[in-house]
């Protein structure tokens, strides 16, 4: 005989709320996340996918504290340390931002994108060269050199559309939807 399991019904809330998330029908999405959290206010995924839908539809207090919220239940949550740095990042507040972005690099020193390059900018924005330098050295042994010219130096040096949309890109990439933990079956 087969036993059938069912599924955890906030697992298909959280799943669902993400294909929303994903699709841009973002009212769905944040009923979806916001209904997981009513059941579970400590589910750090829930958070950093309503701060994501905060982000896209332009409330970037509510991503703010969204994503502290999160940080208080797991301050080493990498994604959530970057999704926040860009909040204040794509408001201009470096100062804010950068320690946002020193603490991913701590995390995970690997984090090219997300972490080291967007260090990298705001030192450079804060006029901090030095360190920005020894930052971007890492960039030019790999692939990331050139990618952060598009994003960072060309709108720096020139109000350019192209570097616009690029910066706007790279910006939109990082900041993604997480996926649920997964639950172990009993």
């Amino acid at each position: 005989m087969v036993r059938l399991i069912a599924a955890d019904p906030l697992q298909v809330i959280f799943e669902q709320a993400s294909k929303d998330l994903s699709a841009g029908n973002f009212a769905s999405a944040e009923r979806g996340f916001e209904k997981v959290l009513a059941a579970a206010p400590n589910q750090v995924a829930a958070m950093g996918n309503l701060g994501v839908v905060y982000q896209r539809t332009h409330r970037p207090g509510k991503a703010m504290a969204i994503y502290k919220r999160a940080l208080k239940v797991n301050p080493k949550d990498e994604g959530i340390l970057l999704n926040l740095g860009l909040v204040y990042f794509k408001h201009e507040d470096y100062r804010q931002a950068m320690p946002l972005f020193e603490r991913v690099v701590a995390i995970n020193a690997s984090n090219q994108q997300g972490g080291r390059q967007l260090l990298a900018t705001c030192q450079v924005y804060l006029d901090q060269p030095q360190p920005a330098i020894e930052v971007l050295e890492a960039f030019a042994r790999g692939q990331w050199a050139e990618r952060w010219n598009s994003f960072s130096a060309r709108p720096r040096l020139s109000e350019d559309q192209a570097a616009r949309e690029s910066q706007s890109g790279v910006l939109r990439r990082c900041s993604r939807p997480r996926r649920a933990p997964r639950r172990a079956n009993s």
